[in-house]
């Protein structure tokens, strides 16, 4: 098992936001959560190559959600994902 753990920062309604990012990879199998104002956030591939969360939906905007999960693969320094 490999974890990678890094943070991503971006802006979001005129607010800087700084949130850690953590990869669990297991063969092919891998974890992809952000923790989010103490809530652990898990993202998957969508039928588009992109991340959707998996969880929380109804505690975040759709539109944060969307952007974390952006900021998640931009800012990743690896091919992981």
């Amino acid at each position: 098992m490999k974890t990678e753990e890094y943070n991503i920062s971006f802006s979001y309604q005129d607010k800087a936001w700084r949130l850690p990012v953590r990869i669990i990879r297991q063969g092919a199998d891998y974890k992809i959560s952000v923790n989010i104002e103490g809530k652990e956030v898990c993202f998957a591939r969508d039928p588009h190559n992109g991340l959707r969360p998996l969880n929380h939906h109804n505690d975040f905007e759709a539109q944060l959600l969307y952007l974390i999960g952006q900021e998640v693969e931009q800012q990743h320094s690896a091919s992981l994902l």
